[in-house]
């Protein structure tokens, strides 16, 4: 309302001169500066002369004309609009919107500029326009800043006004409102001219009133119609006056002549006149309308009758023709009807505009009730007819917004004001989007309410993007502030519009001494500023980014070199309408390349000296220097070649490496340049062929670059023949050494085998006097000692199998918690009383996948280890526990990343020295005295330990203790575990006639394994050697299984027999039978389908299960 009231005052105020304006607007001027000086006012007047003829000039308000300037402000969306009549020295608005004045001067129209265009005037931003920027509506109250009028243009092309609409603000128009503007233009001239119209109509109709009052004085005096008499041969008699106005002829000129001369041609052939006054003469009258033709041919439309004259009998003595002059008549028929379809053809568009216009829009009576709304309303809340209209449109309203909009409507239904009303309107889909709904009133031609026109527009789009606008104006705010440096925008002019703090910093002036001002203006060296503004006004000129150095003079008086950027930004019309821009300090940085500069200068003359210096060195260098393709082709020697090899420059570029390499050597060699093709760096060595035949040990070192490898390769062929003779020497200590180690372990292998023989043969014997006695209590214990002495002989021989690694692992998922409980009771044995044994166990400790009597075995020689180490008694913890090893600690470890299952055993004993732990693996190697110790035991678990996957690591301490750590990888996975300790209380039977060929060399194994056959139930053929194996084995006899020694004597070992089994029986199934480890025993550990392997010594249960799962298999 501020606004608006400022423009009334603006326009009303009587003071306003010329001289408050840019360019005062003289329409009388400028519509005649193209044409001769006495002619320029005549445009102008014709100009004036149409628009007069509609008297349209200081007429009430009509509702026609204000629904359509209300029409036109919602379709552009703008908060006025104007019906706009340019009259002589002022415009008056017939219809206006959010103006509130009729009539302004016309020095400070924008419309009297509108007149000199074609049909059509926007002006975007009004401050920007030279015509405009000084206007006191654009630079005061009411700060108009966007115009667009469409021309009213008569008939024959004068422009008597236009139709227009202004905004607070800058903006453009979009093509569907330019065409909208044009088309309401349109339809205002439509109401003009129809206006016009109904004017005419209404004056002719008065004159018909009085033409017929006049015809009543004519009929009663006989003057004003044209009343003809002739004779009875048609010839005119007398001649009104009335007749002389309608025919242009005088009485004298008319008597006498035929009346036929006032028919038309037509007419008179067919012989109109004599038919005429023949049916007078037979009915008394003949009515008559038609046309008649005057003396200058022009046509004449009478209506009226002609009577017969009669003398005072019956007889006929001439006609009286009485006719009215309705040729005005028809012509305003014409008009009027003419009319009527034009006003029908523009409700017609009007409703056809209005059902395509892209907002919805409506319309009310007096009363409030809405008669209509255009098809978008019902497109987009899906209501009908039946439910919208009324008051029904107000159930598409949102339930929290219905009673707002029903007070606002009511209140302004009222007092008959314009009103707008922001709610949530019910889409088709049910969902709500924000709408502005604005309406003006209607009012008749006598000032009568009439209703509303309005319409609704969905702003849901709009209000999204002004969310974004703030926020992206934000983010940008932030954004500059956040920026290094200098930040700035500025308008076409030069003007700063935006700056940031580095701006003001760099300026030394506050914020409000730049915004709105040029350089010129803030900056104190005007010198630098002109240069700044040229450079701008260049980038805006060219519309093009630059990038650019400018010298900038700091408050402080210091100088520095800036890196300035700076881009034309444009309006939506792509004009450029000002920049923006930043800059960098960079006052470094050019010093820095000065001195880069001055650097390079230097380097050159250092690179060209270290080149002379380079290839100095490659010629004078006594080791090989090579450049060869990915190919293995020599591209460049160096002179070495010739002095090493014997070969000259021209004998090797463009040859293959390998045909100076010795063949043996050729896959190394191209090894090592296809992995320098790949980016490796290879290192190797190979054997060269002297030009005179000799053999020469290159080493090469090589490094790829681009599509080349460069190597230096060094003569090492002294040094190889001396490490050739100094592996013959260590290989003959070694020999000395085995001899030696050889003694140390048959020495310890003959004390440990006593031991566990005097255990056998004493148990035995024990067992063989209680029988002798009769006494046969106790003798479980004397049978269990002698088992248990041979069982720990097997044990001893595995271990020495394993160290050989001649022993194969049975790995099987294993519970170690599980496993060191089963071995609980051995342990402490073992240990005996002196020492304290704790177990230690990790709660869900994982599954591990290992030889459980290997691990045993391990367990326990770790254990006694520890019992020798701490004579005088001490503590012994055995501890499991989960590790996750990364990348760092597992490489710590020598293992992969990973999850292991760690087992510890710490003794509190003596420790190790440095130098024993360093040999503590060794084979042989041990600490006790001759006769006490193989050295083989931690040598085996080393080996046991590396062969499943996992580590050995010793941490000890001389005086302290030790701890020996196991790492065993885990068993992913759910996996059923064995359990170590569990052993089959069943024994297998044999089915019915299951025959077994044993063949055994050693009658006292053969007769042991035969017997416990038999017991089993199976039918059992016996053979001492390998050719008698074989000879029953391509006999008829039914053989279910082989059961063969592996070492046999004749001439045919185990395997070879059982291959010579399966050439005549496919079938068979193979049981060798071994002292040696499994794998040693059937060549490298391959066994066909349906064979397997059992070591000695065995469990005469474990051969029994065996044998009756590989027949029950």
């Amino acid at each position: 309302m501020k606004d608006i009231e400022g423009l009334r005052r603006a326009y009303s105020c009587a003071g306003v001169t010329s001289r408050y304006f840019c360019a005062p607007f003289h329409l009388n001027a400028m519509a005649g500066s193209l044409m001769d000086h006495n002619d320029s006012d005549a445009p102008e007047r014709r100009r004036l002369a149409a628009l007069d003829r509609y008297g349209v000039m200081d007429t009430p308000r009509e509702p026609t004309f204000d629904e359509l300037a209300a029409l036109t402000a919602r379709l552009c969306d703008t908060p006025i609009a104007v019906v706009n009549l340019v009259g002589e020295g002022r415009q008056f608005f017939k219809a206006e919107v959010g103006l509130g004045v009729r009539e302004t001067p016309l020095h400070s129209s924008f419309c009297a500029h509108a007149l000199l265009e074609e049909d059509f005037l926007i002006v975007p931003d009004l401050r920007e326009d030279a015509r405009f920027a000084c206007n006191p509506l654009v630079t005061g109250s009411p700060h108009i800043r966007a115009y667009a009028g469409a021309l009213l243009k008569t008939g024959d092309g004068l422009a008597i006004g236009t139709l227009c609409v202004l905004d607070y603000r800058p903006r453009a128009f979009t093509d569907v409102q330019q065409e909208t503007l044009r088309v309401l233009a349109r339809q205002v001239m439509a109401q003009l001219d129809l206006r016009r119209s109904v004017e005419e109509l209404d004056r002719q109709n008065e004159a018909l009133r009085a033409s017929e009052e006049r015809m009543r004085l004519i009929l009663d005096s006989a003057r004003d119609y044209a009343i003809i008499a002739t004779d009875t041969e048609r010839r005119i008699t007398s001649w009104s006056a009335g007749a002389q106005a309608i025919f242009d002829w005088r009485d004298g000129d008319a008597l006498g002549r035929p009346i036929d001369e006032i028919f038309v041609p037509q007419d008179r052939a067919e012989g109109i006149p004599a038919r005429h006054m023949a049916r007078a003469a037979a009915e008394g009258c003949a009515p008559d309308l038609r046309w008649h033709r005057k003396p200058d041919g022009a046509l004449v439309l009478l209506n009226g009758t002609t009577h017969p004259i009669r003398d005072g009998g019956d007889r006929i003595i001439g006609y009286l023709k009485i006719g009215r002059n309705e040729t005005e008549d028809r012509a305003r028929d014409a008009e009027l009807a003419r009319a009527r379809v034009e006003l029908v053809d523009s409700e017609d568009r009007f409703r056809n505009m209005a059902d395509h216009a892209p907002v919805m829009m409506w319309m009310t009576d007096a009363d409030g009730v809405c008669t209509y709304l255009n098809r978008r309303w019902y497109e987009y809340t899906g209501q009908t007819c039946d439910e919208a209209l009324g008051y029904g449109w107000l159930n598409a309203t949102h339930p929290d917004d219905r009673a707002e909009a029903e007070r606002i409507f009511g209140q302004a239904n009222t007092t008959h004001t314009s009103f707008r009303i922001d709610y949530r309107l019910r889409r088709a889909d049910g969902s709500y989007g924000w709408a502005i709904d604005a309406a003006s009133p209607r009012f008749g031609p006598d000032g009568e309410f009439l209703g509303y026109i309005g319409s609704v527009i969905d702003i849901a789009d709009r209000r999204a993007a002004e969310d974004a606008l703030r926020h992206a104006n934000a983010m940008l705010a932030a954004v500059m502030e956040a920026v290094p440096g200098v930040v700035y925008a500025k308008d076409s002019s030069g003007r700063m519009l935006a700056a940031n703090r580095g701006t003001v910093e760099l300026v030394g002036k506050p914020i409000e001494a730049i915004i709105g001002r040029t350089d010129l203006e803030f900056l104190d060296d005007r010198a630098q500023a002109e240069i700044v503004m040229a450079n701008d006004r260049r980038v805006m000129t060219e519309g093009r980014t630059e990038v650019l150095e400018e010298q900038v003079d700091f408050p402080d008086g210091t100088h520095a070199t800036w890196l300035s950027t700076k881009a034309p930004f444009r309006d939506a019309a792509g004009h450029v309408v000002g920049l923006v821009g930043s800059s960098i300090d960079i006052t470094e940085r050019k010093r820095a390349e000065q001195a880069l500069q001055r650097m390079n200068e230097t380097l050159e003359d250092e690179v060209a000296e270290r080149t002379a210096e380079r290839d100095r060195m490659w010629d004078t260098s006594p080791e090989l220097m090579l450049v060869i393709d990915f190919h293995g082709v020599v591209r460049r020697v160096n002179p070495a070649w010739t002095s090493l090899l014997g070969y000259d420059q021209a004998e090797l570029v463009g040859r293959h490496v390998n045909e100076f390499v010795v063949s043996e050597d050729h896959d190394d060699t191209v090894y090592a340049y296809e992995l320098a093709a790949n980016g490796g760096k290879p290192v190797v060595q190979n054997r060269y062929r002297h030009k005179d035949g000799s053999i020469r040990w290159i080493s090469w070192n090589a490094a790829p670059a681009g599509d080349m490898t460069y190597a230096t390769g060094r003569d090492v062929t002294a040094q190889k023949e001396q490490a050739l003779a100094l592996a013959q020497a260590e290989e003959q200590l070694r020999q000395a050494q085995k001899i030696e180690a050889v003694g140390q372990l048959t020495g310890g292998l003959a004390h440990d085998f006593n031991n566990l023989l005097t255990a056998v043969t004493g148990g035995l014997e024990l067992l063989a006097m209680r029988i002798a006695k009769g006494q046969h209590d106790q003798l479980d214990r004397y049978i269990s000692m002698a088992q248990n002495g041979a069982h720990r002989a097997a044990a001893l021989t595995q271990r020495l199998l394993a160290f050989s690694r001649r022993q194969t692992l049975a790995p099987k998922p294993t519970d170690v918690d599980r496993l060191i409980a089963g071995m609980e009771d051995i342990i402490v044995r073992t240990i005996g009383p002196a020492i304290e044994v704790t177990f230690a166990s990790a709660p869900g400790l994982w599954p591990i996948l290992v030889d459980a009597p290997q691990l045993e075995s391990a367990l326990l020689n770790l254990c006694i280890n520890a019992r020798d180490a701490m004579p005088e008694g001490g503590k012994l913890t055995i501890e499991t526990a989960n590790k996750t090893l990364d990348a760092r600690a597992a490489a710590a470890q020598d293992l992969p990343a990973g999850d292991y299952v760690s087992l510890c055993v710490t003794d509190t004993g003596t420790g190790m020295t440095p130098e024993v732990m360093e040999r503590v693996f060794d084979p042989f190697f041990t600490t006790k005295p001759i006769g006490e110790g193989t050295g083989l035991g931690l040598s085996m678990i080393y080996g046991f330990v590396r062969q499943s996957g996992g580590q050995v690591r010793i941490y000890s301490e001389v005086g302290t203790g030790t701890t020996m750590r196991l790492y065993l990888p885990r068993l992913p996975g759910e996996h059923e575990l064995a359990d170590p300790h569990e052993t089959s209380a069943s024994r297998h039977r044999a089915h019915e006639g299951e025959t077994v060929l044993l063949v055994e060399d050693e009658s006292a194994i053969r007769d042991l394994v035969g017997e416990v056959l038999r017991d089993a139930g199976y039918r059992v053929l016996t053979a001492s050697n390998g050719p008698m194996g074989v000879s029953l084995l391509q006999s008829a006899e039914r053989i279910d299984l082989l059961v063969t020694d592996v070492g046999l004597p004749g001439g045919l070992n185990g395997r070879q027999v059982a291959d010579a089994g399966r050439a005549v029986r496919p079938a068979l199934k193979i049981l060798f039978v071994t002292g040696y480890a499994a794998n040693a025993a059937v060549g490298a550990g391959h066994l066909d389908e349906g064979m397997e392997v059992l070591t000695k010594p065995f469990n005469i249960l474990e051969l029994e299960r065996r044998v009756g799962e590989m027949l029950s298999g």
